[in-house]
């Protein structure tokens, strides 16, 4: 994405990245926060990984409850690994509350 914006994208890390000539497509684009795209780091291990060593992403910044967690560089098979890891220690989501009783929404519509 960043070499379709044409930024500089730094370091093998992308450390230092920033906006470049820019191009048409730049315009009203930033950063999001760590939050916001978070590396999955626990457990990761050179095995796991097919572009790069697993100490790669050590130093990389986290925040301690993201929006949303990154599975970048794992194998397909390492990626469904941790996935799988990470949801089974979600909070199950609320199911949505039953529809009303026919009754209760004659009711409602007879008033």
């Amino acid at each position: 994405m960043l070499a379709a914006l044409d930024w500089d994208r730094g370091d093998q890390q992308y450390w230092w990245a920033r906006p470049g000539r820019g191009n048409q497509f730049l315009a009203g684009t930033s950063w999001l926060p760590p939050g916001w795209n978070q590396p999955y780091l626990d457990g990761r291990t050179d095995e796991d990984v097919y572009n790069s060593s697993a100490r790669s992403y050590a130093d990389r910044p986290v925040v301690s409850h993201p929006h949303a967690l990154h599975f970048m560089g794992l194998s397909p098979a390492a990626r469904y690994r941790h996935m799988a890891a990470v949801a089974k220690t979600l909070p199950l989501l609320d199911p949505a509350p039953p529809p009303p009783e026919q009754g209760a929404l004659s009711s409602l519509t007879a008033h």
